[in-house]
């Protein structure tokens, strides 16, 4: 025996572990599978279009940068208690579409809880993946509906050890279907499917962070609402009322609120079971058609209505002129554009859409990773080329100049050639220059000269000279010759009556290291 409850707690610890563990993994999917671009990046557009059970509503949002905000609404009151024709409230949301602007923009359906089944049901946890298939097979003896002619989704509320508890909402497909059928021939097709309660639940969550609440919209026809746990919704009701004077509906809800056996809907027992868990209960009344006194003495919990509550967060505008807001279709536009909103769409029949994964942040983080190694890879080589580009820009800029430089070098080393050539001719000519006004100044005027030469150490002259020998005495006696004698035999010629003479001589004074350098 002991073995057996060890087992079993063996058994109840791992499944716990195991839903544990379901969790863990689904928040951290959800994480990385976030998507930054719709809502946030780019905005999301929804409508909504909430028949109530006095009139239409129809709301029209968008949310940008995750924040939701409402763009315009109407309201559109019923003139009997017949449900209303589906080609006139196409036709009255095509003309709100087209004043409100909001063409291609996403449709939600919501419709009333008095259309629509809304219950609990349980089932062993065995059937968890597969609960789609297993809800459409008893969906006739859960609801009375078969799901041929049922527009249905559910909602796991939470899972014990063996048991698994859901919320299925139902509504026949064939009270649904002309309205769907008349938006769509306006062009106007429907997105999701969903139940004014949803909603509401819903704006609660977003307005009033969660609050668990006893919702009713009350009217003279009656009234309709649900317990919403956490911004889920546990259980809905509806009701009608006989009378039409305020005293008789009064009575008739605090009837329905505090006394089980007689009451008209199930409101009572909400009441009981909410209790039973020891968590405050909040009651929020949308009241309309003038009904906006409950006396809170009569009742067993205090009354808030919707209408008190902020609205600011949806609205960039004030609303202080606006008195009755429609609720439900702002609730619905919440509800198809807040992420941590609980969607329900009847239209899926219990089929959960799974769209492909976002992988926003994942790709983005993987984004990170490759470009953070592309750029440790890419970045010394595109460095050092944008390095090479601006050393050949500079190179391109200065390269005029450069040629410049080089023009004016190659001049100047013409001109140190020529300085070069004028030095060594003014190294070399002094001595020649000397020489020969040595001699214009030695040799007398009554003598010419026919020819001179001079080498790096004589001089040869060659000439005519009244007395030749007269020459010799001379040139001895100049600074500038020795050893002078004649190199030929004077002859005289009769014709001229002078001696012609050739005479040879050595430069006097002249250092061989300078005599070396002497050019002819």
């Amino acid at each position: 025996m002991k073995e057996a409850t060890g087992f079993k707690t063996l058994r109840i610890y791992a499944v716990s572990s195991r839903l544990s563990l379901t969790k863990t993994i689904r928040r951290l999917w959800k994480v990385l599978t976030f998507s930054l671009v719709e809502g946030i990046i780019f905005p999301a557009q929804n409508l909504c279009v909430s028949i109530g059970m006095t009139g239409l509503s129809i709301a029209y949002g968008s949310m940008f940068l995750s924040r939701v905000q409402m763009k315009g609404f109407r309201e559109f009151p019923f003139e009997d208690d017949r449900r209303p024709d589906p080609e006139h409230i196409a036709e009255l949301v095509s003309t709100t579409i087209n004043d409100l602007k909001a063409n291609k923009t996403e449709i939600t359906l919501s419709i009333p809880k008095l259309w629509a089944i809304v219950q609990s049901v349980e089932f062993p946890l065995a059937v968890k993946e597969n609960l789609p298939n297993v809800i459409s097979y008893e969906l006739d003896r859960l609801t009375s509906l078969s799901p041929e002619n049922a527009l249905y989704d559910f909602r796991i509320l939470r899972e014990e050890a063996d048991r698994i508890h859901i919320l299925l909402v139902a509504a026949r497909a064939d009270v649904v279907n002309p309205y769907i059928e008349a938006l769509r021939k306006k062009g106007i097709p429907v997105k999701r499917l969903t139940v004014n309660i949803s909603g509401i639940s819903a704006l609660l969550a977003y307005l009033e962070q969660g609050t668990d609440a006893l919702f009713f919209e009350i009217n003279r026809r009656g009234y309709e609402g649900g317990r919403i746990q956490e911004g889920l919704i546990m259980s809905a009701f509806n009701g009608s009322f006989s009378a039409d004077d305020g005293e008789t509906w009064a009575d008739a809800i605090m009837t329905a609120i505090n006394y089980p056996a007689a009451s008209r809907g199930a409101i009572n027992p909400l009441i009981a079971a909410h209790s039973e868990q020891g968590k405050p209960l909040q009651l929020i009344a949308d009241f309309r058609d003038g009904l906006e006194v409950m006396p809170e003495r009569k009742l067993a919990l205090p009354v808030k209505n919707l209408q008190d509550l902020n609205m600011a967060p949806l609205f960039a505008k004030n609303l202080q002129t606006v008195r009755e807001l429609p609720f439900t279709a702002l609730g619905g536009v919440l509800e198809s554009l807040w992420p941590k909103a609980w969607k329900l769409d009847l239209l899926g029949k219990g089929t959960q859409k799974r769209s492909k994964a976002p992988m926003g942040v994942s790709a983005f983080l993987l984004f990170v990773m490759i470009a953070t190694g592309i750029f440790y890879l890419v970045a010394p080589l595109q460095i050092e080329k944008t390095r090479g580009h601006e050393i050949d820009r500079r190179t391109a800029l200065i390269k005029g100049d450069v040629r410049k430089v080089e023009a004016i070098k190659k001049e100047g080393d013409l001109l140190a050639g020529e300085i070069a050539t004028i030095n060594s001719f003014k190294q070399n000519s002094p001595m020649t220059l000397a020489i020969l006004k040595e001699l214009t100044a030695v040799l007398p005027k009554t003598s010419w000269l026919t020819r001179v030469r001079i080498t790096e150490t004589t001089v040869d002259i060659e000439g005519y000279a009244s007395a030749a020998a007269e020459l010799l005495s001379k040139l001895e006696g100049s600074s500038n010759f020795k050893k002078v004698e004649f190199a030929s035999t004077t002859t005289r010629d009769q014709k001229m009556n002078t001696d012609r003479f050739a005479i040879k001589m050595e430069i006097k004074g002249l250092k061989k290291e300078k005599a070396e350098n002497i050019k002819p």
